[in-house]
């Protein structure tokens, strides 16, 4: 005995039928709202990487001195 497909297959002719859910687009203000909370988050971390890369500098420096 033979196992049919594991999908099996629509007849010839008949299309098959897939449900596809509708896209839903944000409103132009939600878009505004989430471009600005990323440019400011963004914004931050740029500060804080700098905020790190001074301080690692003024540790080697010191680190230099003891030398």
């Amino acid at each position: 005995m033979q196992a049919g497909p594991i999908c099996p297959r629509p007849p010839d002719g008949e299309p098959m039928k897939r449900h596809t859910p509708p896209r839903t687009q944000p409103r132009p203000a939600e878009d505004c709202r989430v471009l600005e909370a990323l440019l400011r988050q963004n914004q931050i971390l740029l500060e804080l990487l700098g905020a790190m890369n001074g301080l690692t500098a003024a540790l080697l420096a010191r680190e230099r001195r003891r030398e």
